[in-house]
C-alpha cells in the first residue's frame, strides 16, 4: 500500500496541527516498515531518521497554489489512499482521509484572520469528498455534525497522544542546562500556546497580576509561544497592570527544550475558550506538573478531575485557583498524581495503530 500523507505544517511553528503530524510520522515510521510513505512537505525542510520505505516531496507553501500542486503529485505519484490535514486538494480522486482537528472558524470567526475563514470556506468540500474522517475527540465530532451534513459514521475519533519525552524526571535530566538557555526563573507558572485571542492569554495575565497582589513572592509568569494574525498585544496589557517585569516572553521555544519547561514549572495553567483536544495540558501533567484549564466540554472529556477547572470569564476565579494550588500541598500533590495517570492513557502508539487500522477499512 502506498500512503501520501500531508505534512506541510511540519517546520512553520503552528503549534498542535505540527505536534500532530510530526508525532504520527515519527510513531508510523516505527509501526510500520513494510508499506510505502509519501510525506508532502515545505520547501526546505528534511525529516531525519526516517527508514527507507518514506520519502519526502517538497510542496510550494503558498497557500493559493499549494492546493493545485498537490493535485498534480498525486495524479503523478498514484498513491493508493491520501491523508490530508483540514483539506484536500481539488482535484483529488484518491481514495482519502482527513483529519479535522476542531472546527473554530467556523463556530467562532471572530478569533482568525480574513484569510483563514476564506480558507476554511473549502473544508465542507473536503469533509464530504474525504472516504473517512479523522478527529480528535467526541466534541469536535459532535462539533462537525453540528455543522455539517455528514454521516457520523464516517467519523474516526482518534485521540492524539503525548511524546514519551514528556515524563517527571525530566527536572533532573534537564532543566538546568534549559534554564541558562532561555533565562528562566526559578520559580514560576507557566503556559505553552499561541498567541490567539481564543486561547484567552490575556485572562491569565490580569488573574496573575491578582495573584501577585494578593501574594508577595517571587514568582513569574512565563507565556511560551509566538503570535499570530489575531492575536492580542500582550506585552502591552502587562505594562498597563504594571507587571512588566513578572512576565516573560521567551518566544517559540524548540520541542525537545518542552519537557524541561514544563517540569521545572510550580503550576501550569491553560485558559482557553475553545479546543478541539489541546495537548499542552497533557504534557504538563505527564511531566508531574499541577494543572488548570477552562472550564470547557473538551477538558471535562479527556482531563476529567486531574485538572483544576475555572471560568474562563472571571480572571478572580483564575486568580484564587491559582493560589490554591500554588500554597495547598495535599491539593498539589493530588492534582500532579492524578494528572500523571491521565497523561498515560493518551499515547502516540495508540494514534498511529488505530490511522494505520483507518487506512486499511479504506483500501
Amino acid at each position: 500500500m502506498r500512503i501520501a500523507i500531508d505534512g506541510h505544517s511540519i517546520g512553520t511553528n503552528t503549534g498542535g496541527n505540527e505536534v500532530y503530524i510530526r508525532n504520527l510520522l515519527e510513531t508510523l515510521s516505527h509501526l510500520d516498515t513494510h508499506n510505502e510513505y509519501i510525506i508532502y512537505v515545505n520547501p526546505g525542510i528534511s525529516l531525519d531518521g526516517l527508514p527507507p520505505n518514506y520519502k519526502t516531496i517538497s510542496i510550494t507553501s503558498n497557500r493559493l497554489f499549494r492546493p493545485v500542486h498537490l493535485s498534480f503529485r498525486l495524479k503523478k505519484d498514484t498513491p493508493d489512499i491520501y491523508h490530508g490535514q483540514y483539506f484536500l486538494p481539488p482535484l483529488c480522486n484518491t481514495a482519502s482521509a482527513v483529519t479535522v482537528h476542531d472546527t473554530s472558524p467556523i463556530s467562532n470567526p471572530e478569533w482568525f484572520t480574513k484569510k483563514e475563514r476564506l480558507i476554511f470556506k473549502f473544508l465542507g468540500n473536503s469533509i464530504k469528498k474525504a472516504d473517512k474522517i479523522i478527529t480528535v475527540s467526541e466534541f469536535s465530532k459532535h462539533e462537525l455534525l453540528e455543522h455539517f451534513m455528514v454521516d457520523q459514521k464516517k467519523i474516526s475519533v482518534i485521540y492524539n497522544g503525548v511524546n514519551e519525552i514528556f515524563k517527571p524526571d525530566t527536572e533532573k535530566i534537564f532543566s538546568a542546562g534549559i534554564k541558562t538557555k532561555y533565562s528562566l526563573p526559578d520559580d514560576y507558572i507557566l503556559c505553552v500556546s499561541r498567541f490567539n485571542s481564543r486561547k484567552n492569554i490575556s485572562l491569565l495575565i490580569k488573574a496573575f497580576s491578582i495573584f501577585k497582589k494578593n501574594n508577595k513572592n517571587n514568582i513569574k509568569l512565563i507565556l511560551v509561544g509566538a503570535n499570530d494574525g489575531k492575536s492580542e498585544n500582550l506585552k502591552a496589557l502587562a505594562d498597563s497592570l504594571c507587571i512588566t517585569s513578572e512576565v516573560i516572553f521567551p518566544g517559540y521555544i524548540a520541542y525537545s527544550d518542552l519537557p524541561a519547561i514544563y517540569a521545572s514549572a510550580a503550576l501550569f495553567v491553560f485558559p482557553s475558550f475553545y479546543e478541539g483536544f489541546g495537548i499542552p495540558p497533557l504534557e504538563a501533567m505527564a511531566c508531574g506538573i499541577p494543572v488548570i484549564v477552562s472550564d470547557i466540554p473538551v477538558f471535562s472529556e479527556l482531563l476529567g478531575d486531574s485538572a483544576i477547572k475555572i471560568d474562563p470569564h472571571s480572571e478572580e476565579n483564575l486568580a484564587s485557583a491559582m493560589e490554591k494550588v500554588i500554597f495547598d500541598g495535599n491539593l498539589r500533590e493530588n492534582l500532579i498524581n492524578r494528572g500523571i495517570k491521565t497523561a498515560e492513557k493518551f499515547k502516540w502508539q495508540k494514534t498511529a495503530e488505530k490511522t494505520l487500522e483507518l487506512y486499511k477499512e479504506i483500501i
